[in-house]
C-alpha cells in the first residue's frame, strides 16, 4: 500500500510536468506561427511613431514660429507618413484576420489568446495613428 501511494504521487508529479510542458510547447508554437503578424504590427508601430515625430513639428506652440512654406511642408510630410502608417496598419489587420480564420485559432486556446493580444496591440497603434491624423488635419 505504501509503495502504491509513492507510485501514485510520482504519477501526479509527472502529469503536472507533462501539462506544463504541453502549455509551454503550445505557447512556443503559437509564437512561431504568429511571428509574421508580430513583424507586421512592429512595422505598423514604427510607421506610427515616425508619424508622431513628424507631427510634433505641428505643435501649437511651434506653429506661430513657422513660416507658411515650412508649415505646408511639415503638414505634407506628416500626411505622407500617416498614409504609409495607415497602409501598414491595414496590412497587419488583414494578416490577423487571416490567422483568425485558420483552423489553428479554433483548435489551440494559446494561439487564440495570442491573437487577441496582438489584435489589442494593433488597436492601440491604430488609435495612436488616429490621434495624429487629427493633429495633421
Amino acid at each position: 500500500v505504501d509503495e502504491l501511494s509513492q507510485l501514485q504521487s510520482r504519477v501526479e508529479v509527472v502529469e503536472s510536468k507533462l501539462a506544463a510542458f504541453k502549455r509551454e510547447t503550445n505557447s512556443r508554437e503559437a509564437s512561431i506561427l504568429l511571428q509574421e503578424v508580430v513583424v507586421k504590427i512592429n512595422n505598423a508601430d514604427a510607421q506610427v511613431n515616425k508619424t508622431v515625430e513628424l507631427s510634433a513639428l505641428l505643435a501649437v506652440d511651434k506653429i506661430e514660429e513657422m513660416g507658411v512654406g515650412k508649415l505646408k511642408e511639415a503638414t505634407q510630410r506628416t500626411l505622407e507618413a500617416e498614409k504609409v502608417a495607415a497602409i501598414a496598419c491595414a496590412d497587419a489587420k488583414k494578416m490577423i484576420q487571416v490567422k483568425q480564420k485558420e483552423g489553428q485559432a479554433k483548435d489551440s486556446p494559446g494561439y487564440a489568446a495570442e491573437l487577441v493580444s496582438l489584435q489589442s496591440r494593433l488597436t492601440d497603434v491604430m488609435q495612436k495613428l488616429g490621434e495624429q491624423r487629427k493633429v495633421a488635419v
